[in-house]
């Protein structure tokens, strides 16, 4: 990757805990061009998804983006999922589930400091793994008909596994899109919008009380967040295709490649 003022700055002053490199600040675009351009491709394509389905931002972007530059992700995808969620909370409030979410929020809490407390006690390798296969085996049940009723309990346990997958393996949005899969689009996106949104705040502010946020990262956030409100508004135009079958099925296949896709890194990484 092409060395910059930014990547200097990450590898020297950054890596005193909780310093922000100060030369990165003064670069207005922190990344060489190129690299701007495809993560701006990339997060209108994967916002699209997340808007029309209501997940997958980050199962698609953090691992492309990776690859191109490490100030591209994930941070960034963190910057930019809160006012994302709030703008598809908002446009689909109606069908806002507040009864559940407040299980589901719970879980997720819970299974935010158990993550942290698990990475701790075991490797990340085994947890990832883990957490592929459990999503893959609650693919394969919801697969064969089989239904999930949507209880505080069920909405807690969601929750849980989902805080845990987060901070395990960013993959938070899996077990929770499969609890709401048999229900209404509207409902489906406003409360994984909402869900998520939380979810994202929290590890946001966990990376930068650790001491693992630059701020060539928010930048790059910043300069996404054009591309971000493109993809919201690309959404839009699907909504009211992604309802019914057509929106179980999509929430069942992004659910599996995620958890292969995780699997498959985890396996050959």
């Amino acid at each position: 990757m092409e060395g910059t003022g930014v990547v200097e700055a990450a590898s020297g002053e950054a890596s005193q805990p909780g310093r922000l490199p100060g030369r990165a600040i003064l670069r207005p675009v922190p990344v060489p061009v190129p690299d701007l351009v495809i993560a701006l491709v990339v997060t209108v394509l994967s916002v699209a998804v997340q808007g029309a389905i209501g997940f997958g931002m980050s199962i698609f972007a953090v691992p492309l983006l990776s690859l191109v530059n490490p100030l591209l992700a994930p941070v960034p995808q963190l910057v930019i999922a809160v006012p994302m969620a709030l703008t598809m909370l908002l446009r689909e409030r109606h069908a806002f589930d507040l009864r559940g979410f407040g299980w589901v929020i719970s879980g997720r809490l819970a299974g935010t400091f158990a993550g942290l407390w698990l990475l701790v006690i075991a490797t990340q390798r085994s947890l990832s793994l883990m957490i592929a296969l459990i999503v893959l085996f609650a693919v394969a049940i919801v697969a064969t008909g089989m239904s999930l009723p949507r209880t505080p309990a069920t909405s807690l346990a969601a929750g849980t596994v989902s805080g845990i997958a987060g901070i395990v393996a960013a993959l938070g949005g899996p077990p929770v899109a499969l609890l709401y899969r048999n229900e209404r689009g509207p409902l489906v996106r406003s409360s994984l919008g909402a869900v998520l949104g939380f979810g994202t705040a929290v590890a946001l502010i966990i990376r930068a009380a650790g001491g693992r946020v630059l701020w060539a990262e928010i930048q790059v956030g910043l300069l996404l967040m054009p591309a971000m409100a493109l993809g919201l508004w690309l959404s839009g135009r699907f909504l009211s295709r992604m309802d019914g079958e057509v929106l179980r099925r999509s929430i069942l296949v992004l659910a599996a490649l995620a958890a292969a896709a995780l699997l498959a890194r985890t396996l050959l990484g």
